[in-house]
């Protein structure tokens, strides 16, 4: 996915090739440490070289040494430690003894290999000094062509290169040996990297296109019951576990997550190699913790586009699968704690090794160590602050919060990698993935603003904490399963950026005119509270005289809750935006739950939102609705809408709950040859049908279930 992406100049070993020719890079690393006389050594309150005093030293010297300020400041000079050595480009590029010893041994090594010599050419302009903007004074040609007779001394360990000599063949040996298993390890990385993504990405669209193959689309609704509704804890999935710990998975998305953190395991721990002795690491412990955190830094980066991708509105698997925005979410949660683990892992091992290399002072100062801490420390704020407690009680602060700490995580990945790697090895483009995921769901969901337009919508107070707001002029359909996240930049504290979802009515269902008159049939309630019987209630008829010159709008039924939702008054024109329509789409399960030839439809409380655009798309139907006392009001919203019921196909309950259990056995009883059910309502209404569901369907009974659920 990635390598396609037009800025993408793709990883190491798919598309990026490091050290090549890997003879050529083992011959300069073997001598590149070496002190030439050119050489700049640092030394107490004096500045050396070649035996020369460069505190007294002037400008005019140094550009004659080869060296300039650009060039000193470029090579760290700042940053060294008395006593070591600093060797310019500049200077290189200009020292025969450095020039012909490189050119001898590269003709040497690579005339074994047969690499041509424009590839020895290039990599000579390229890497011979260190800087491709400063070339040698000589080709590689000429280089060799200037060496009078083949030297016989070799070079010795901490001696000064200063006339020409050999490289020792064990020296070069175990500069290549080290590159050769660093560049393995970083292609499995880059390989690894791609498997995870990729498996997060086809996963669903394979199951998807799996349940629509003639040899399984019989199989599938006999292995519902089984794996994808039941909960893997109990009765707990639309409702949360106890103590804020979160919402339980199904069977069916458990196994996903377990799937992936298994896959992250296997592949974080799988297929090191290591070279000894190492002309990187002083031992194999070294080397290993730097292997393992490499690989926890890639994977972590490629777990990044999923979680931009699974938690983003226009997520296009939902337009590729069956699978619903709430199961990305969960997904969304759990992909990024596992990427978070890379973090700190890579970020731990990291601190581990320069401590025990006794580097941490000087790397802790490196500007990408201190953004790469950033990110990690960032990450785990999210990690600690996107917990069930602080995300119910203050949603609108948590969402601010978590947006800011996001962007300090993808910021501070951005120049840990880009600083310390300088492009070179491909890092970024991870990121650049999930940028482009993140760019293109702001970016529809913008259009999707400016589409509809701003709109001045009448709000209603109903009752019980509930408002009506109609918004004119928006042509959606009437197709179920819909919702929108509306704006209303004018209330409150004028915070404009806040959005809720709600489900999405069409107007003209709320119409009485489209009904053939006002309520000519009143409307029977039943209705009681923990201590008395039922009652009856009749509903009254709605006087509120609503415009029915056009039909096209849509409405939304919002309970007061925190945020902008609490300051909801009566209004006539309440500037509003709508982002929408969400949720619709061929291989939705609100479609194919319409193929079902009975549909239950339970709704709980303002759950009747959702469910009533389903009245009008089967001619099959049992409708039931529950509510608070308090809520009473509400019915008088709906009556003409539920009247085209028959009565013995419709309850209303008022002060009490449905009794899910009697009303789907009860139906499931009537031999109906498929049937579905739809609930919308709390958490342990929608749970309690699930389990239900799953055990007809173990029974053998072919059964549909959709639960539209509250949470967030």
């Amino acid at each position: 996915l990635c390598t396609v992406l037009p800025f993408s100049s793709a990883f190491v070993g798919y598309g990026i090739q490091v050290y090549k020719p890997i003879c050529a890079f083992g011959c300069r690393a073997a001598i590149e440490s070496a002190e030439l006389s050119c050489s700049m050594k640092m030394g107490k309150g004096e500045t050396k070289m070649a035996g020369m005093d460069m505190e007294n030293m002037n400008m005019d010297g140094m550009e004659m040494a080869g060296m300039d300020m650009d060039s000193m400041e470029m090579a760290g000079m700042e940053g060294m430690e008395m006593g070591e050595v600093m060797t310019t480009p500049k200077c290189r590029a200009g020292d025969t003894a450095f020039l012909q010893t490189l050119a001898l041994c590269i003709q040497s090594t690579c005339g074994k290999t047969k690499v041509e010599t424009w590839k020895l050419e290039k990599y000579w302009v390229e890497e011979a000094t260190g800087n491709k903007t400063i070339r040698p004074k000589w080709s590689y040609g000429e280089a060799l062509h200037q060496v009078a007779a083949v030297p016989t001394q070799t070079l010795k360990e901490k001696a000064i290169l200063n006339s020409t000599v050999l490289v020792p063949y064990m020296a070069w040996y175990v500069q290549v040996q080290t590159m050769k298993v660093f560049t393995t390890g970083e292609k499995t990385n880059s390989k690894y990297g791609m498997i995870i993504l990729g498996a997060g990405f086809m996963t669903p669209i394979l199951l998807t296109i799996l349940a629509y193959l003639p040899f399984t689309a019989s199989l599938l609704p006999k292995l519902k019951p089984y794996l994808i509704y039941p909960s893997v804890i109990g009765k707990f999935h639309s409702r949360p576990l106890p103590f804020f710990l979160g919402y339980a998975p199904t069977l069916g998305q458990s196994l996903f997550i377990f799937h992936f953190v298994a896959l992250n395991v296997m592949l974080t721990a799988a297929r090191y190699r290591t070279s000894q002795p190492s002309a990187w690491y002083e031992n194999e412990w070294q080397e290993m913790m730097s292997y393992v955190s490499a690989r926890t830094g890639v994977l972590a980066f490629a777990l990044s586009p999923l979680v931009i991708l699974f938690a983003g509105r226009n997520n296009f698997l939902l337009w590729l699968t069956n699978w619903q925005h709430s199961t990305f979410v969960l997904l969304h949660r759990w992909v990024a704690r596992i990427m978070g683990l890379h973090v700190i892992a890579h970020s731990l091992l990291e601190l581990i090794l320069y401590i025990n290399k006794g580097t941490y002072p000087k790397e802790s100062k490196e500007l990408y160590w201190m953004w790469g801490s950033v990110a990690t420390i960032a990450f785990s704020a999210m990690l600690i602050l996107s917990n069930m407690f602080f995300r119910r009680k203050t949603y609108d602060l948590f969402l601010v919060i978590h947006i800011i700490l996001a962007v300090l995580v993808f910021v501070g990945s951005w120049y840990h990698s880009y600083i310390r790697f300088e492009g070179k090895w491909g890092y970024e483009i991870w990121l650049y993935t999930a940028f482009t995921f993140w760019i293109f769901d702001r970016s529809l969901r913008f259009l999707r603003i400016v589409k509809v337009g701003v709109k001045w919508s009448k709000v209603v107070e109903v009752g019980g904490g509930i408002v009506r707001v109609d918004v004119p002029g928006v042509r959606w359909g009437g197709d179920p399963g819909r919702h929108a996240y509306a704006f209303f930049p004018t209330l409150g504290n004028w915070k404009p950026w806040e959005n809720h979802p709600f489900s999405v009515v069409p107007t003209s269902l709320l119409l009485r005119d489209a009904f053939g008159g006002a309520d000519s049939v009143p409307m029977t309630l039943t209705g009681n509270d923990m201590e008395k019987g039922g009652s009856l209630v009749t509903a009254s008829e709605n006087q509120s005289g609503r415009d029915a010159s056009t039909t096209a709008g849509v409405t939304f039924y919002i309970r007061k809750c925190q945020g902008m939702t609490k300051f909801l008054r009566s209004h006539d024109r309440l500037p509003t935006l709508v982002e929408g329509p969400y949720g619709h789409t061929s291989l939705s399960s609100s479609q194919t739950i319409l193929k079902c030839d009975r549909l239950i439809l339970i709704a709980g409380g303002i759950g009747i939102t959702a469910i009533l655009p389903f009245l009008f798309h089967h001619p099959n139907i049992k409708f039931a609705w529950g509510m608070k006392k308090d809520m009473e009001e509400m019915v008088s919203e709906f009556d003409h809408v539920l009247d085209r019921l028959e009565k013995r196909e419709k309850e209303v309950a008022v002060g009490r709950r449905i009794d899910i259990e009697n009303l789907i056995q009860e139906e499931a009883g009537r031999g109906w040859k498929r049937m579905g059910v739809i609930v919308c309502g709390p958490g342990a209404m929608g749970d309690a049908a699930r389990s239900l569901v799953s055990q007809l369907g173990r029974k053998g009974m072919a059964i549909e279930l959709l639960v539209e659920s509250y949470g967030w």
